[in-house]
């Protein structure tokens, strides 16, 4: 600092220290004083985060009828600088009674999610809490510093440089019905489909000057579709005599999946204002030919799996409970011919809380409370 005074003088010294600059003791220079401004980091990547949740419904029905629909937002701020989440979403479940035996359900639900994602989170979380203070932040220019190096970048220079957009879209939609076959017996099948779209769009700015990452300008693009698709059906028999109950029921499951994801990276981005990847597969450097294309690559998984129970449970009294069952389950993903296995089980249980001898009366528990 005494050579800074030497040269601009005190009164620019006393200015420096009126506007947030601090003074400490040279550790390789005994009684001499270093001149240094706090970069303050942890104020900026930690913050109050609030939670905001809206939920608006309305339900109702008549003999045959019922129905339940509401909508709903959420969003969560993040404690950490650029993270956060928000969702919508939308609900919907009806039942119809077609005849006095048998029943429709349908039942449907829509999310959209939109995520504050962080990339190494580890790495950024530590960063943030063991960054030196003496390391700016900012240039004079107003322009976040990239910090230590560009390999351990701060977050404000990432959020600043970089722009990463990540959504989800989700579907749902179950057909279900129950249909008495006598009294006791119901056959309930049920459909269902689920889908969910993926999407994750980056871009990242060419930073000014000549401190520049080896592949300047990157974008990322990447989608995934998943779909499934269930059926369950479902013949259950509930009896009834006297202390005793029985239900047996037998059924089959099938679902089926699918995954397809794409994803590609390219450098060197024409602009900052388009995510989508357009830039020429080659470019021409000092006479040397180099790919802007960094990397593409796409996946297709499909998996099935399939399922025959049965399932007997016997209850007496509420007391002792009894149970079988059998199952035959298969998965596509397995071996040939070792695609399906058996899996039988038994279990008993004793509600040792209905005997008699567990019940203490009410007067014998105050004379206990009066002891």
């Amino acid at each position: 600092m005494e050579n800074l005074t030497a040269i601009e003088g005190q009164p620019y010294i006393n200015t420096l220290l009126a506007n947030g600059y601090e003074t400490v003791e040279d550790p390789l220079r005994p009684g001499k004083q270093l001149l240094f401004k706090d970069n303050n980091l942890q104020n900026a990547l930690w913050n109050t985060a609030q939670l905001n949740n809206y939920t608006i419904g309305i339900d109702g029905g008549t003999e045959r009828t019922a129905y339940n629909v509401s909508l709903g937002y959420v969003d969560q701020g993040g404690i950490f600088a650029g993270t956060g989440y928000k969702r919508f979403s939308g609900l919907g479940n009806f039942s119809f009674r077609v005849t006095d035996k048998f029943r429709i359900d349908l039942n449907s639900q829509y999310q959209f999610n939109k995520t504050g994602f962080v990339n190494d989170q580890f790495v950024i979380l530590t960063r943030g809490s063991r960054l030196t203070p003496l390391v700016r932040t900012y240039y004079d220019n107003g322009l976040p510093a990239p910090g230590e190096n560009l390999n351990t970048r701060t977050r404000l220079h990432e959020l600043f440089y970089d722009d990463r957009r990540i959504s989800t879209d989700r579907f749902t939609i179950r057909l279900a019905g129950d249909y008495v076959i006598i009294k006791g017996l119901h056959y309930r099948p049920a459909i269902s489909l689920l889908t969910s779209n993926f999407r994750h769009l980056f871009q990242q700015e060419q930073f000014p000057g000549t401190i520049q990452p080896g592949d300047p300008g990157q974008k990322f693009n990447q989608v995934s579709d998943d779909k499934q698709f269930l059926t369950d059906q479902l013949l259950q028999y509930d009896f009834g005599i006297g202390r005793h109950s029985l239900t047996a029921l037998v059924g089959f499951n099938y679902t089926r999946n699918v995954n397809y994801n794409f994803s590609a990276t390219s450098s060197r981005a024409s602009n900052n204002y388009v995510f989508t990847i357009a830039e020429p597969i080659v470019r021409n450097e000092n006479g040397q030919v180099r790919a802007n294309y960094l990397g593409v690559g796409s996946s297709l998984n499909e998996f099935r799996s399939s399922s025959y129970f049965g399932q007997v449970n016997y209850d007496f009294d509420g007391r002792y409970l009894l149970g079988v069952a059998l199952r035959y389950d298969g998965f596509s993903n397995f071996a040939p011919n070792k695609k399906f296995a058996f899996f039988p089980s038994a279990s008993a249980g004793w509600n040792i809380a209905r005997e008699t001898f567990w019940k203490v009366s009410q007067v014998n528990q105050l004379k206990l409370r009066a002891s």
